[in-house]
């Protein structure tokens, strides 16, 4: 399932270019699932964004996904910046309550 083919894979997502390109966006947990990042759909977003619920190589292709579709395809393929852990960059955040995986 490709982003351009499914209208419900994101509420908005915003690009962001200065020394690195950085892409925000509002996904649809459904859509996560679907794509394989989340591993089991949970009521509680506690479990539902622990980090044995998450697939991270499934998220970051549905990252690199989601950045292609909103940069019409026109990024070339860039290794993702490296957090303080030494780890790609790449996190979910529930807004509601500000959990972070």
């Amino acid at each position: 399932m490709t982003l351009d083919a499914r209208s419900d894979y994101v509420y908005e997502c915003s690009f962001l270019q200065d020394e690195t390109h950085y892409f925000v966006m509002t996904a649809k947990k459904q859509s996560l699932l679907n794509k394989g990042a989340l591993i089991k759909d949970e009521a509680d977003p506690a479990k539902l964004l622990s980090m044995s619920n998450i697939n991270q190589e499934a998220l970051f292709d549905y990252a690199r996904e989601a950045a292609d579709f909103a940069t019409d395809y026109k990024l070339p393929h860039l290794d993702f910046a490296v957090n303080h852990y030494g780890k790609p960059d790449v996190a979910m955040f529930d807004f509601t309550s500000m959990f972070q995986v």
